[in-house]
Formats: structure tokens, sequence, C-alpha cells
């Protein structure tokens, strides 16, 4: 990272990466909890094909290493994706709990209603 566009684009794309990671909750403990439980939740699969990447790109290359903010920044594109797919189905589970909840709310809500 010799540039300052270089520096400005990796301080992006961490942000980014906790962008996607973040999780909500109704206090910030429970915010900052989420969050913390999302990032060890997709660590392994971050790392593991962090390094089976560089293994590939390396192999291509002639066993040349690559630069470790190259290295960061695979890592960092492979995080986005888990936490974009992981946060789509939390918020799908979600959404089908809460489709679950409603009818039975609903109902008693009508039985015990005696239009009075």
């Amino acid at each position: 990272m010799n540039t300052l566009y270089e520096k400005f684009t990796f301080g992006l794309a961490v942000v980014i990466y906790l962008f996607f990671h973040l999780r909500g909750g109704r206090t910030i403990g429970e915010m900052l909890a989420g969050t913390f439980l999302q990032l060890l939740t997709t660590a392994p699969y971050c790392i593991g094909f962090t390094w089976i990447f560089t293994t590939v790109i390396s192999r291509l290359h002639h066993g040349k290493k690559l630069a470790w903010d190259r290295v960061a920044r695979i890592f960092l594109a492979i995080g986005i994706f888990f936490g974009f797919f992981f946060g789509l189905y939390e918020h799908a589970e979600q959404s089908q709990q809460q489709k679950q909840e409603v009818p039975r709310e609903a109902f008693f809500h009508r039985s015990t209603d005696f239009g009075g």
C-alpha cells in the first residue's frame, strides 16, 4: 500500500466489511454482541476460503507470495460475501417467525374483542 488511494480503498473495504457484519439489537450491547458473534461465525469460512484462493493464485504465479494487503483484501471481499448471505438468511428467518406469530396474535385479539 504505497498510495493514498490504496490506503483509502483498503479502509473503505474494512468499513464495508464491518457494515455487512453489523447486526441489530434493542441496545448497543445487544448490537455489539450480535456483530461480534457474526464476525466469529464467518471468520473460519473467510480464513479457509482466503487460504484456498491465495494458494491457487500463488501456484498460478509459480509460487510467488501475495502481499499482505492483497491477502487482506481477498479476506475482506470473502467476508463481505459471507456477511451479506448470512444477513439474508437471518432476515428470512426473522421474517418467517414474524409471519407465524402474527396470525396467532390476530386470532387471540379477535376472539377476546366482543365488539363493545
